[in-house]
C-alpha cells in the first residue's frame, strides 16, 4: 500500500533508506543492541548535526553547513528506524536474558 504522503517525501524517504543499507553493510543488517547504547549513537548523530547548524550560523561557507546539515539529518533518521526496527524484531531488551 503506498501511502499519500510518499510521493511529497519520496526524495527524503529514499535517502533514509539508502542511508540505512549504508548502515547495514558497515555494521551488519539485524544488529540488537541495549536501549542505552542506541541512544548513544543516535545522540551522537543529532550532535553531529547540531555542529553543522551552529556552522551554518558562523560560517562564512554556509552552504556547505547546510548539505552536511541535511546529510547529518538523513543519518539521524535512518538510525531512529534502526532502533525501531529492532525494537519490532526483538521486542524490549530484556537485561537477564
Amino acid at each position: 500500500m503506498k501511502h499519500d504522503l510518499f510521493s511529497e517525501h519520496s526524495e527524503i524517504l529514499f535517502d533514509v533508506l539508502n542511508e540505512r543499507k549504508r548502515q547495514n553493510k558497515k555494521f551488519g543488517k539485524n544488529r540488537t543492541q541495549h536501549p542505552f547504547l542506541w541512544n548513544t549513537i543516535l545522540v551522537e548523530e543529532v550532535g553531529e548535526a547540531s555542529k553543522d547548524s551552529l556552522d551554518m550560523f558562523f560560517s562564512d561557507k554556509p552552504d556547505e553547513a547546510l548539505l552536511r546539515y541535511r546529510k547529518e539529518l538523513v543519518e539521524v533518521a535512518a538510525v531512529a528506524i534502526a532502533i525501531i526496527q529492532d525494537l519490532d524484531n526483538n521486542g524490549v531488551f530484556q537485561a537477564d536474558a
